[in-house]
């Protein structure tokens, strides 16, 4: 049996995913394994730049990206409770917040543990190249 799951990168756009994959999930009478996606180094980066630009001391550095990671955790705890009460037509099975280096590397990695289709809600993929996704991968673009 195929197994589907939805990986949420954006925590504001994301519906149109998750209408697919509740579609894909019903087709496969499966449940919906959900997981939101933060890339480790995404958050570090932007705040890395503010301090290169002279935004920033060290002190701050900080402070702001810590900050900015438990705000974008709590965040991606909200969108999953969301798609835990929009979702009405399968089982939906939370996974919880993924925090990795690389988005490539664990679609990878879950698209050898089995039969799996995988639904990507993002925004847009700036750090990643579209050919080096799985190709048990649809990338659904939402604004």
């Amino acid at each position: 049996m195929t197994t589907v799951w939805l990986v949420l990168m954006s925590p504001y756009a994301y519906d149109r995913a998750m209408k697919k994959a509740e579609k894909v999930a019903k087709r496969q009478e499966t449940p919906l394994r959900v997981v939101f996606f933060i890339e480790q180094n995404a958050v570090s980066g932007m705040v890395e730049d503010l301090s290169e630009m002279g935004w920033l001391g060290p002190g701050s550095l900080r402070t702001l990206q810590n900050s900015m990671s438990q705000g974008y955790r709590a965040l991606a705890d909200d969108v999953l409770e969301r798609v835990q009460r929009k979702v009405e037509q399968v089982e939906v099975i939370l996974e919880g917040v993924v925090e990795k280096p690389s988005l490539v590397d664990y679609l990878n990695r879950l698209s050898k543990t089995e039969d799996v289709k995988i639904i990507l809600g993002a925004a847009e993929l700036p750090t990643v190249n579209v050919d080096d996704l799985p190709k048990t991968v649809q990338w659904i673009v939402d604004k």
